[in-house]
C-alpha cells in the first residue's frame, strides 16, 4: 500500500470533499434556482397573454356588439415585439380580426429571434380564450399565437447567464478559500506530529530528550506530547536507575569477590595458612554471592511466570496471625508493638508467597522502627478487592526515593539498609509476587513519620 504523509492525506481528504460538498451545493442551488426561474417567466407568459385578452375585450362595444378594428390592430403591433399575434373570430367562426401580412411578417420575425435565443426552450404555441360580455353570453374567440412555453427575453437570458457566471466565481472562491485553510490546518496538524515522530524516533533509540516537546493547544496532540514528555523523563529515570543497577551489582559482587581474591591469593602464596576458619569466611562470601544471584533469578522467574501461582483460597487473618507469632519474640525485644486488624476473609491467592511479602514487610518494619515504636497490619475490603496496610512509626523514605524502592538492587540513602541481607531485593520479589496476583502495592511515607505499605488485591 502507497504510504502517503498525513499533510498529504489531509489536502487531498479535505480537497476532495470541498470539491463534492461545493459542487452538490453549486448544482442544488442552479437547480433551485433555474427551476424558480422557470416558474417567474411562465407566469409572467400567463399575465402577458392575459394583459392582451383584457386589451382585446376593451377593443369591443358592447352596446352596439361591435368591434373597433383600428384598434385591434394597435394591440397586435404592440404585443409583435414579444412574438405575439392574435385572430379573433366571432361565435359562429367568422373572422373578425386577423393581422395584416406586414405584421404577421413582423411578428414571425420576432418569434425567429425568440428561437435562436431559446432553441431548446421554445416553439410556437397557441393560447385560446373565449371571449364573453356582462351577461356571459359568448362573444368570440381569441387565439393568440406566441413562443412558449419558455419565452425568455434577452433581459432574462443576460440574467441567467449572469447567475452561472457569479455561481462558478462563488463556487471557485470558496474552493481556493477552503484549500487554503486545509493546507494551513493540516500544516498546523503534521508539523507537530512530524516533531512527536523524530522524538519518538530518538526515545526508540533509547536517548533520553535534551528538552521537552511543547505543549499544544490540540487537546489529542497536547495529550500526546505529554505522554512522550512523560515517557522521555521515565526513561531517562530508568537509564539511571540502570546505571545505578549495574553499580550496585558490581559493588555487591566486587567486595565479596574481593575478599575470596585476597584470602585465595594470600593462602595460596603461603603468607596465611589454609586453616578451616580462612576456608569458611571463603565459603560464606560465596554463599553470599550465590543467594544475591539466586534472589535476581526468583523475581525474574516471579515477573516471567505469572501462570505458576498456587491460587486457592484461604483465611487471610490466620495467615497474619502466624506471621505475627513468628515475629513475636523479635519483636518484643525491640520493645515494638505488633498488632493485626482484620475481618474474617477468605483470600484467593498463592499463600505461600503472600507469606513472603507480608514477612518481608515485617523484616523491614521491625529493622528501621526505633524502640517503643508500632506496627500495624490492618486488612480491609470492598466489592472489587482486598486492602492490606502495613504501617509503622520508623524513620521513614525520602519521596523522591519512594518511587524507586521497589526495583532491584535499589538503595536508598544511608539511614536505611534495603532487605534481605542488604542486597536491594525483598521489596522488589514482594512488588513481583504482588503484579503476579494482578494487585499493586505502592508507598506512603514522610521522614520521621514512619511508612504505609499498601497492598490491594482482587478478588477472584
Amino acid at each position: 500500500m502507497k504510504k502517503r504523509t498525513i499533510k498529504t492525506q489531509l489536502i487531498f481528504g479535505f480537497a476532495a470533499l470541498s470539491v463534492l460538498v461545493i459542487g452538490s451545493i453549486s448544482l442544488i442551488t442552479f437547480f433551485l434556482m433555474n427551476t424558480h426561474f422557470q416558474t417567474y417567466i411562465l407566469e409572467k407568459q400567463r399575465e402577458m397573454l392575459k394583459q392582451t385578452e383584457h386589451s382585446v375585450m376593451l377593443a369591443h362595444n358592447e352596446e352596439a356588439k361591435t368591434w373597433d378594428t383600428k384598434r385591434l390592430e394597435q394591440i397586435n403591433e404592440s404585443i409583435a415585439s414579444k412574438g405575439q399575434w392574435f385572430i379573433l373570430l366571432d361565435v359562429t367562426g367568422n373572422v373578425i380580426f386577423t393581422p395584416s401580412e406586414a405584421a404577421q411578417k413582423e411578428s414571425q420575425k420576432e418569434q425567429d429571434k425568440l428561437k435562436k435565443m431559446n432553441p431548446r426552450e421554445t416553439e410556437e404555441a397557441t393560447k385560446i380564450f373565449k371571449l364573453r360580455d356582462s351577461t356571459d353570453a359568448e362573444i368570440a374567440t381569441l387565439d393568440i399565437h406566441y413562443i412558449g412555453p419558455l419565452n425568455y427575453t434577452k433581459h432574462d437570458l443576460a440574467f441567467i447567464r449572469d447567475m452561472k457566471t457569479n455561481l462558478i466565481v462563488v463556487s471557485m472562491s470558496a474552493f481556493l478559500f477552503l484549500i487554503f485553510i486545509v493546507t494551513w490546518m493540516s500544516k498546523r496538524l503534521s508539523e507537530p506530529l512530524e516533531k512527536l515522530n523524530e522524538k519518538t524516533k530518538e526515545l526508540a533509540e533509547g536517548h533520553q530528550l535534551e528538552t521537552m516537546l511543547p505543549e499544544s493547544s490540540t487537546i489529542e496532540i497536547n495529550e500526546l506530547v505529554l505522554s512522550i514528555n512523560e515517557l522521555s523523563k521515565r526513561l531517562g529515570k530508568q537509564n539511571e536507575l540502570r546505571n545505578r543497577l549495574t553499580s550496585d551489582i558490581a559493588h555487591e559482587l566486587r567486595t565479596p569477590l574481593t575478599t575470596i581474591k585476597a584470602h585465595i591469593e594470600a593462602m595460596y602464596d603461603g603468607i596465611w595458612p589454609i586453616t578451616k576458619e580462612r576456608l569458611k569466611s571463603c565459603y560464606e562470601e560465596v554463599d553470599r554471592l550465590t543467594r544475591l544471584i539466586g534472589n535476581i533469578e526468583k523475581i525474574t522467574e516471579l515477573e516471567s511466570h505469572i501462570e505458576n501461582l498456587n491460587l486457592r483460597p484461604f483465611h487471610l487473618k490466620n495467615m497474619l496471625c502466624a506471621i505475627r507469632d513468628n515475629f513475636e519474640a523479635q519483636y518484643e525485644a525491640q520493645k515494638i508493638s505488633l498488632e493485626i486488624i482484620s475481618p474474617e476473609i477468605l483470600l484467593v491467592a498463592d499463600e505461600d508467597k503472600m507469606r513472603q511479602v507480608i514477612t518481608n514487610l515485617l523484616a523491614n518494619a521491625l529493622k528501621f522502627t526505633p524502640p517503643s515504636g508500632k506496627v500495624i497490619v490492618q486488612v480491609a475490603e470492598n466489592d472489587v478487592e482486598v486492602i492490606i496496610k502495613v504501617m509503622d512509626t520508623g524513620v521513614g523514605i525520602a519521596k523522591e526515593e519512594q518511587e524507586h524502592i521497589f526495583n532491584r538492587l535499589y538503595r536508598t540513602d544511608l539511614s536505611r539498609a534495603t532487605l534481605s541481607g542488604g542486597q536491594g531485593i525483598g521489596l522488589a520479589i514482594a512488588r513481583a509476587i504482588i503484579r503476579a496476583h494482578k494487585g499493586n502495592i505502592r508507598v506512603e511515607s514522610e521522614l520521621g513519620k514512619g511508612s504505609i505499605f499498601i497492598i490491594t488485591l482482587p478478588k477472584i
